[in-house]
């Protein structure tokens, strides 16, 4: 249960960054990933059945988005597409771990949901 939290949280926290980021630069696939970074962690913190699908679906297209938000972003400010590769990569990797380790703590039965409704 706290894995299920803590995993949703970050990835909430990322998400704020993502949307901080998106609407101080104006560009909106910073946003786009922050909505999707979003709907992960409500998924990993709702715990339910098809959680984990949602979880590592929008992990991955808010790495793919950012990938484009990151390419563009060097562009404008004149950073090596070798340099916006690494932090893009090393900044993916943070929220996909995340999804990934959130998604493990997770039952496609609901087993999960039994459980979160047992605890006092």
């Amino acid at each position: 249960m706290f894995v299920l939290r803590a995993a949703g949280s970050t990835l909430l926290i990322y998400a704020l960054f993502n949307a901080a980021f998106g609407l101080n630069r104006q560009e909106l696939p910073w946003v786009i990933s922050a909505v999707l970074l979003t709907i992960g962690g409500i998924a990993l913190l709702v715990a339910q059945p098809w959680s984990r699908i949602v979880v590592l679906a929008s992990a991955a297209a808010a790495a793919a988005v950012g990938a484009i938000s990151q390419f563009r972003t060097a562009q404008d400010v004149n950073i090596s597409l070798e340099s916006a590769t690494v932090a893009w990569t090393l900044w993916s990797a943070l929220w996909l771990a995340t999804a990934y380790i959130g998604s493990k703590y997770l039952s496609d039965k609901g087993v999960v949901v039994q459980e979160l409704q047992a605890e006092p």
